[in-house]
């Protein structure tokens, strides 16, 4: 009967997360593209009742399937079987975008890096990678090709990696075919392996050391040799130095990892040391030639996005007179229009308007009175509180399937600046192949991809997410719990990414990359 109760209560779980991606993340599209503020009645009680119930029972049904894996007896898969064709693809798009995409973000770190200016915005180590190889030779053509060459050999050698040991593990060769496949075709993933900046680079570092959890969860004795202990080091100290992010998505890893591996001074060691030495190399670098920006400026994505949503929804004089300390007065740059709050809805799913304004150095005077504010501002307007950060982040969560123009600058996930050919820093984007460089603007700029059945929800940011729940109620479910360290990886850099400025597809790449290791443990929960 407690076997009954535990499968109920799961299914239950499970089908009330999936009716609030389905149900409500539709209610939030349909009422932000309308411009308009999502109403409630009394079937938004009935409707998400039925869903949840009907999702539940067919969730209910498949956590009781056992899934029967048919093993390849002559199983003789090779790296370079995986890796050949990987590599093939990169290059092809490569060739076509030559000497590669050098967006926005990295146009400011070779500034950053050219004036001297390195800030804590982007990642220090990146900005000086990017600055060195850009500053190679007469013509930085030559130094982008050159980042850009070893950028596509190591995250296919990652790919490769990730792929082989899962098929290995299954003994399953089309595991591999499949994933080659789904890797070769997805266009998004392709242009951002030939993208300068910290995203690609991070997402390599994150997804190998998501593989490596993967292998201790596996392997009792896979810290038998020291230098496994150092391996880790290395990975964890270069994936906080990469990305801000880095360690905010590793700690729900590094709090369950005791629970869950049986070497914990080994895990401890092998995850706080490379911390602390993190913690040591920020503070030299932002005492010597690094400025320090903010806090604020980086983390207040969802406060400010809530309070933009209740100002714009439920004007207040007296409330917007206190606001006024905090924000610019002319702050919408990119509209040319005051900060009244009336292009809130223009904007709805990106942040970086309201936090470039903001006033810093008054919220830093006395933080307590800028909380306390935006908790009046919460009391009065609880609903639209909530909503803010679920609309802000749909693309994370909600398989959409209609087109979005880019200029509307909402939740989907585009990546940045990809546009034609462009001179930025002495860069000039040359096709060698247009044909392809053609296929890539029609299906990246007009969101042409959206449209492909079947594509639309495979190339989706929603699949990293769903995929890593789906197997975290699985795991939990068939109590595998040792198949946690991993998910719990991916799921806190879904985290971090709901907490972001903005729902970009880059920002979910590195969950892109462990796509394989998600499916994988769910194959192999389900055994």
């Amino acid at each position: 009967m407690k076997e009954l109760h535990r499968h109920i209560r799961f299914a239950l779980i499970s089908g009330l997360i999936f009716m609030f991606f389905s149900y409500f993340g539709t209610k939030f599209i349909i009422a932000t593209m309308n411009f308009k503020k999502v109403s409630y009645t009394a079937l938004d009680v009935l409707f998400p009742i039925i869903i949840t119930i009907a999702s539940s029972l067919v969730i209910y049904f498949l956590l009781n399937i056992k899934l029967k894996n048919k093993k390849d007896k002559t199983f003789n898969l090779k790296k370079w079987q995986i890796f050949l064709p990987l590599l093939l693809s990169s290059l092809v798009v490569f060739l076509a975008c030559f000497p590669g995409h050098h967006p926005f973000d990295s146009s400011g770190m070779y500034q950053a890096f050219k004036s001297g200016s390195i800030t804590t915005h982007y990642s220090p180590l990146i900005t000086l990678i990017i600055g060195f190889f850009l500053s190679i030779g007469n013509n930085a053509n030559v130094g982008c090709a050159i980042l850009i060459i070893l950028q596509i050999l190591f995250i296919n050698l990652v790919l490769t990696a990730i792929i082989f040991y899962c098929s290995k593990r299954l003994e399953q060769k089309r595991f591999s075919i499949i994933f080659v496949i789904f890797f070769m075709l997805h266009p998004l993933v392709q242009v951002l392996i030939i993208r300068t900046g910290q995203d690609t680079i991070f997402s390599g570092l994150f997804a190998l050391l998501c593989l490596e959890f993967l292998k201790i969860s596996e392997n009792e004795n896979y810290f038998n040799k020291k230098s496994k202990i150092i391996y880790i080091m290395t990975l964890v100290f270069c994936l906080c130095a990469t990305r801000n992010n880095g360690l905010y998505a590793l700690l729900p890893a590094l709090v369950a990892a005791p629970f869950l591996v049986k070497n914990k001074k080994q895990i401890l060691l092998a995850l706080l040391t490379p911390i602390v030495v993190f913690f040591g190399y920020n503070f030299i670098l932002t005492h010597t030639f690094v400025a320090k920006e903010s806090f604020y400026k980086e983390t207040l994505n969802v406060p400010v996005i809530q309070i933009a949503r209740a100002m714009y929804f439920n004007p207040d004089e007296d409330l917007k007179n206190e606001l006024s300390v905090y924000f610019e007065e002319d702050c919408d740059s990119w509209a040319h229009a005051k900060m009244d709050w009336k292009t809130y809805i223009r904007i709805a799913g990106i942040t970086d308007l309201y936090k470039g304004c903001l006033n810093t150095a008054e919220i830093e005077k006395d933080p307590a009175k800028f909380f306390s504010l935006w908790a009046k501002i919460g009391q009065k307007n609880p609903i639209e509180y909530l909503e803010a950060p679920w609309i802000l982040m749909l693309g994370l969560y909600h398989p959409y399937t209609q087109s979005i123009p880019r200029s509307f600058y909402s939740w989907h996930p585009y990546v940045d600046s990809w546009s034609g050919e462009y001179d930025r820093n002495g860069i000039k984007q040359i096709s060698l192949i247009p044909s392809v460089k053609n296929l890539l603007d029609g299906l990246i700029d007009d969101q042409v991809w959206y449209e492909i059945p079947v594509f639309r929800i495979l190339w989706s940011a929603p699949l990293s997410t769903h995929l890593c729940i789906i197997a975290i109620i699985l795991v939990l479910y068939k109590r595998k719990y040792k198949y946690l360290l991993p998910l719990l990886f991916i799921f806190g850099l879904i985290l971090t990414v709901f907490l972001s400025p903005i729902a970009l597809f880059r920002y979910s790449l590195p969950a892109v990359f462990c796509i394989p290791i998600m499916c994988y443990i769910i194959k192999s929960v389900l055994k």
